[in-house]
């Protein structure tokens, strides 16, 4: 009953802390939303500036997800303080779906595009960022007046209905779209960035009611810096008090997750057993949360192949540590 309990305060943890890191960042769209579980599209303007639609990984922007509705509530909505806006050099404004609309003063950014035969040009970008429980919209615009004209609900609406949906058949496969909206047409793919890694990790964590120190050495590839998948040598080591000796059991495993922090899974085989308290757990797997900070916390499960147990065959276990 204690060791339920703690894995539900663990997960209740992770993912309180997932909302807030969600919350506490509505302005870094591009980076905290469009992660591995979203798929995106991003416009390229006749003015150089961008929109970028991010939306729920495995939906179907042109008929499950609402970007319309959206946009149109923002529009109706800032149409009434549009001219109430502070005279700021550089500005964000935060709009959550008719809940809240913030316009805040920031440090600006200036893009000059170099060309051959016209020398210089120059645009100024403010940033709008629009979001509603499942989808989130970013646009780049000099002028708050632009914010409600037609063009940019045209632009939006013929990048999308290019959009084409496939088929998916992997957790780290989301779609990345690109869109010339002043030739209107859709750029070809870009292809992902495959880069070996060596995820190292520690971890102190309880099993069957003691506890146990485990070192993690492994071999990965991260796609895109956004995701990780990773084979795993781990050495879990216990001290036994009747005997006085310190044990150790070992286990292949597979670990997969989002990078830079956010939640995982992992997968392991017992391959040599030396933990007297451990015997027969020849399987585990569980799920993880790894902070900003790096630091990760697990909750898993054990199998128990013995046919001894009368009480169920699943133990759970808990873990802290650093790395992977």
């Amino acid at each position: 009953m204690i060791k339920r309990l703690i894995v539900a305060v663990l997960f209740i943890t992770t993912v309180s802390q997932s909302i807030k890191a969600q919350i506490d960042n509505t302005a870094s769209l591009l980076t905290d939303i469009e992660t591995i579980t979203s798929d995106s599209l991003t416009i390229q303007r006749a003015s150089g500036q961008k929109i970028v639609v991010v939306w729920p990984y495995r939906k179907n922007i042109q008929k499950a997800v609402a970007w319309e509705e959206l946009l149109d509530n923002f529009q109706a909505d800032f149409k009434k303080v549009s001219k109430e806006i502070p005279d700021y050099d550089y500005y964000h404004i935060n709009y959550i779906q008719k809940k809240e609309l913030v316009v805040n003063q920031v440090v600006g950014k200036q893009t000059f595009t170099v060309n051959e035969n016209d020398g210089i040009d120059y645009v100024k970008s403010n940033l709008c960022l629009l979001k509603s429980e499942n989808l989130g919209i970013s646009i780049e615009f000099t002028d708050h007046e632009e914010l409600l004209d037609a063009s940019l609900k045209q632009d939006i609406a013929n990048a999308i209905a290019q959009v084409k949906n496939r088929f998916y058949i992997s957790s780290i496969s989301p779609e990345r779209h690109l869109f010339d909206a002043k030739n209107n047409e859709m750029l070809p793919r870009q292809r992902r960035k495959y880069k070996l890694f060596v995820p190292l990790g520690v971890q102190l964590g309880v099993l069957r009611n003691k506890p146990y120190l485990e070192m993690r050495p492994g071999i990965g590839v991260t796609v895109d810096n956004r995701a990780y998948i990773a084979l795993h040598y781990s050495f879990m080591s216990q001290f036994n008090d009747q005997r006085r000796t310190t044990e150790f059991d070992h286990y292949i495993g597979m670990s997969s997750g989002t990078l830079p922090h956010g939640f995982g899974s992992e997968v392991g085989v017992l391959v040599k057993s030396g933990i007297s308290n451990n015997k027969d757990l020849a399987l585990r797997a569980g799920i993880n949360y790894r902070t900003r900070g790096g630091i990760l916390m697990s909750a898993q499960y054990y199998i128990d192949t013995s046919v001894e147990r009368v009480n169920g065959t699943i133990d759970f276990g808990f873990s802290i540590g650093y790395g992977f």
